[in-house]
Formats: structure tokens, C-alpha cells, sequence
């Protein structure tokens, strides 16, 4: 009969998901793949468009989503336990005299915004307003290298998405991390795999990973794969 297989996608948004055939894949990869791996199940895991994972995963041609949550994707099945923690902030270079007062003061400054991104509510409408000159789409195989390029170049002065994806690019590229900050904080939350329930064994597969996450973080293998990217429980 062959291995038990469940298909998973995502786009790519390292540290949380990374090319698959990378060292580091990813630490949602990392630990998923351990969960079902003991469970007997293998996992093929691929990045594609995010838009084009969610249509596969809804149409039912892939088991899950990596790197989503129920309030974006309610449709999805869930597992309780986070398998990973996302931190929206406005990031750039430390020399940048500028200061947060609120959505008015960001028409002072040239914000860099990845496309298909959720944003959070205070800064929603400002980003999506048509026709705002003061917000750059990028569009291209490595958002964070574009953005980073960008600010060099002076073409934005801020990039609007996680801290943990910028500071992972940072590192890749051996940048010194003391030459950007977080501008300003935003939503923070939880990062799971959506299940499509087209899948005969979403449920299963939601309640291996809420078991499998449990017994990684007593035995001391979820602290490992975390700290192979440079990164802290979100479990106080």
C-alpha cells in the first residue's frame, strides 16, 4: 500500500517556511515534518503562490496550508497548539528620522508592502487607499531582499511585515542587525497549517500536530529546531 502521505504548500517566507530542499527549510516545516514523520506519515511539502496554495487547499488538491490562521482562512481546519508566532512591525534603517504618531504620520514616509499580505486593521485602509503614492507593491521571488534593495536605494524608507522574516533576511545576507529597527510594533499572533476539509484526514492530521507539538516541547527537540533559527519559543 505505500507510505501515508499528506501534501502540504506555502509560499516562501522563511524562517517559517523555506525552499524544501534548503538546511533550513523552515522551523513550521522542521517541526511538522518531525510530528508526522513519528506518526508514520510522510510529508511533501512544496512552495508555490500563496494565492494558488489557498485555491489547491480549498479545491481540495493539497491536505494543508503552512504559515496561516483561522481568522484569515476560516474555512480551513485547524489544530489548536500554534505551531509557529508572526510579528507585524515597520522596519527600517536605524539612521531614519522618523517617528510613529499614528496612520497620518506615515504620509511623511515611503512604506514598502509585500502584495497578497494581511495587514493589520489600523494601518489597512491607509495601505489599500488606490491611488496612495506613498505605498510600493512588491511583487517578486524574495520579498525582503527587493525590500531590503529598495532601502538602499532610497525607493522606500519602511517595509511592513515580520520582524522574524527581516531580521532571518538580515543574517542570510550578513548584514549588521544594528543597522535597522522596528519602527513600530503591530498585530502579533500564532502561524498554523489550515487543513482542507476536502481531506479525509484533515482532522487526523490537525490532532497529530496539537499531540506531536506537546511532546516536542517537554522532550527538548522543539527548543532545538527553534534555536537552529535563532528563535524563542512563543509558549512562555
Amino acid at each position: 500500500l505505500g507510505e501515508e502521505q499528506v501534501s502540504v504548500a506555502t509560499s516562501e517566507w522563511s524562517p517559517h517556511a523555506s525552499a524544501p530542499d534548503s538546511p533550513t527549510p523552515g522551523y513550521m516545516i522542521e517541526i511538522a515534518g518531525a510530528i508526522f514523520k513519528k506518526a508514520g506519515v510522510k510529508m511533501n511539502y512544496q512552495i508555490m503562490p500563496w494565492a494558488r496554495a489557498l485555491i489547491a487547499v480549498k479545491g481540495g488538491g493539497l491536505d494543508g496550508v503552512v504559515a496561516t490562521d483561522p481568522e484569515s482562512e476560516p474555512t480551513l481546519l485547524f489544530h489548536k497548539e500554534p505551531l509557529g508566532q508572526y510579528q507585524d512591525a515597520l522596519i527600517g534603517p536605524t539612521s531614519l528620522a522618523w517617528k510613529y504618531e499614528g496612520v497620518e504620520s506615515l504620509s511623511k514616509v515611503t512604506v514598502g508592502v509585500e502584495a497578497e499580505y494581511g495587514f493589520a486593521e489600523d494601518v489597512n485602509s491607509y495601505i489599500l487607499k488606490p491611488g496612495n503614492d506613498k505605498v510600493q507593491t512588491i511583487s517578486s521571488d524574495d520579498v525582503p531582499e527587493t525590500a531590503l534593495n529598495m532601502m538602499d536605494r532610497k525607493r522606500i524608507d519602511l517595509f511592513y511585515n515580520d520582524v522574524s522574516v527581516f531580521n532571518w533576511k538580515i543574517k542570510q545576507k550578513g548584514l549588521d542587525s544594528s543597522q535597522y529597527k522596528a519602527f513600530h510594533t503591530f498585530r502579533a499572533g500564532s502561524l498554523f497549517i489550515g487543513f482542507s476539509p476536502k481531506s479525509p484526514n484533515a482532522q487526523k492530521y490537525a490532532d497529530l500536530l496539537d499531540k506531536g507539538i506537546a511532546e516536542m516541547r517537554d522532550s527538548g527537540e522543539l527548543k532545538t529546531i527553534l534555536d537552529k533559527y535563532g528563535l524563542k519559543d512563543w509558549k512562555p
